[in-house]
């Protein structure tokens, strides 16, 4: 095994505790800046997107727009 892929397993572990600790607001955005924020971890947000798709860790969606007039 890789550095790299060790390296993305770590990353994954972190990702899955950040999602608890956001569990409000999944969306890469807000877990790539609490990974850079309050653990220190520069990554690039297409590998968080990469790991949490491999995960099976879906992102927040925005519901569907209704204006009621």
């Amino acid at each position: 095994m890789s550095a790299h892929e060790r390296t993305d397993i770590a990353l994954t572990d972190r990702i899955g505790r950040s999602i608890f600790a956001l569990a409000w607001d999944i969306r890469i955005a807000h877990i790539h800046a609490e990974l850079a924020d309050d653990h220190k971890i520069r990554v690039g947000r297409k590998r968080v997107a990469r790991l949490m798709r491999i995960a099976g860790i879906r992102g927040a969606t925005r519901g569907k727009f209704s204006s009621r007039r």
